[in-house]
């Protein structure tokens, strides 16, 4: 890692990739800060996986910052979501937004009601 973020509870750092930088968001269940989110997961029929996140931001990305998804591409495994991006300022904008986001419980679960079946983890359909 080539330089870290300050944006709990999210993880965000560049990353070097042969000649070119990348900026990435990492969200991972069980990352602390994340418990009071990952309950809200829970209680609306969503699994707080990486699929699930994928869902979850790609929803705010299109409702919230529309014209942007393009921007990021995103990616998941396991229990980790990860947005990359080639511009600080993208990167700044999505983690901005989604700390936001995390941390204000009724604005999450609002989207989380709100959210799709579609946009949900598949572990949970």
């Amino acid at each position: 890692m080539a330089k870290q973020y300050d944006f709990p509870p999210m993880l965000v750092y560049q990353m070097q990739y042969e000649d070119e930088t990348g900026f990435n968001i990492e969200i991972r269940n069980g990352h602390p800060g994340l418990e009071k989110a990952e309950e809200l997961f829970r209680k609306h029929s969503n699994i707080p996986d990486g699929e699930g996140w994928d869902g979850l931001v790609t929803y705010i990305l299109e409702t919230e910052l529309p014209g942007s998804l393009d921007k990021f591409d995103l990616d998941y495994w396991g229990d980790t979501f990860i947005a990359t991006c080639d511009r600080k300022a993208d990167m700044t904008a999505l983690a901005t937004l989604l700390q936001s986001i995390i941390t204000d419980e009724k604005r999450l679960e609002k989207l989380l009601m709100d959210l799709p079946e579609s946009y949900r983890s598949s572990v949970a359909q």
